[in-house]
């Protein structure tokens, strides 16, 4: 088998509220590879979706490494680690965030202009990539005037803006009907298939994750593959 393109090695996390200690990871261990479909599920508040804050480098890890192809993420000052996911990594939420004053298309061009890539180059490949997410005929249209599937397509187009070798999605069907869930999971199904890209998916939902290449359920801070 190939080495994983992303690893968590003994990941500790705890939250210190009103004197009150949680722990919320406890030794959490996970191996993350190229072209595979990965769900991590669990119950609210098992620690899913710290977990995958950890491994965005969103979030700080009491101790333990994220291995990214050798490199320790957790090690890096936040001006690197900001730099490595704008360059490696694609986040999708269950709230799309698009930005309300800006069309779909100006919305997946947000991140390429960000790192400083050419408008009219931006403006192509955000074209492209809303023809990938089938909303080509949505490019002027403002997410008000969305449904909220479209909205996520939009979104995901956006995570892919910056060509990401990983995209880390939290719930991102929560806020969406069976329909709608399923149009935007099989997106993702195609992305690994066809683009090669690594994808995780934070889900309550058992029917998406049996159709993961890999599963990883977590309870009370401890994962199980």
């Amino acid at each position: 088998m190939n080495n994983p393109l992303l690893q968590a090695k003994n990941i500790i996390k705890t939250y210190n509220e009103d004197k009150i200690r949680t722990n919320v990871l406890k030794g959490v261990n996970i191996d993350i590879y190229s072209n595979e479909l990965t769900a991590i599920v669990g119950k609210s508040g098992s620690g899913k979706s710290t977990l995958l804050h950890i491994l965005g480098t969103l979030d700080k890890a009491d101790s333990g490494e994220i291995i990214y192809k050798g490199e320790e993420l957790l090690k890096l000052s936040d001006k690197k680690k900001a730099a490595f996911r704008n360059i490696h990594l694609g986040f999708v939420y269950q709230f799309h965030h698009l930005l309300s004053d800006f069309s779909a298309l100006e919305n997946v061009m947000m991140p390429m202009l960000i790192a400083g890539i050419n408008k009219n180059d931006a403006k192509q490949r955000a074209l492209e990539l809303l023809e990938k997410v089938a909303l080509s005929e949505k490019a002027d249209s403002r997410p008000s005037e969305l449904s909220g599937g479209q909205r996520q397509r939009v979104a995901i187009a956006r995570a892919l803006a910056n060509n990401p070798e990983l995209i880390l999605a939290d719930e991102p069907t929560g806020n969406l009907d069976e329909k709608n869930a399923q149009m935007v999971f099989s997106l993702f199904e195609k992305l690994v298939k066809e683009d090669k890209i690594a994808v995780v998916i934070v889900t309550h939902d058992n029917s998406l994750s049996e159709k993961c290449d890999r599963v990883y359920t977590m309870k009370d801070g401890i994962i199980h593959e």
